[in-house]
């Protein structure tokens, strides 16, 4: 912790602050994609449509981890890693998508 910042808010209402943001992001970042496999050819709509439904829901803890921390040691604004923090969500997501193939679930 730098000397000239206060500490940050502890406990995991501090944490779970952050997950609205990265939520939005997540989101954001989801239609992008599906517009752009959409834009790429019209057969991969349904594509598309499964990455959008597979990003809606989620805690977006990790994602909140990423900023609480980025903030309580040191850093700037929480905003200024959302997109490493969409970034560890969308990995873990596709980690999700993975096994589920793998264990051939519905």
């Amino acid at each position: 912790m730098r000397p000239d910042r206060p500490a940050p808010p502890d406990g995991p209402d501090a944490v779970l602050a952050h997950a609205p943001a990265v939520d939005a992001a997540v989101r954001d970042e989801a239609a992008r994609l599906a517009a752009t496999l959409r834009a790429t050819d019209a057969a991969l709509a349904p594509a598309a449509d499964a990455v959008v439904a597979a990003a809606d829901g989620g805690k977006r803890l990790r994602g909140a981890l990423v900023c609480w921390s980025y903030v309580a040691h040191g850093g700037g604004a929480a905003d200024d890693v959302l997109g490493a923090a969409c970034a560890v969500e969308l990995v873990h997501l596709s980690a999700l998508i993975h096994d589920d193939v793998i264990d051939r679930a519905d």
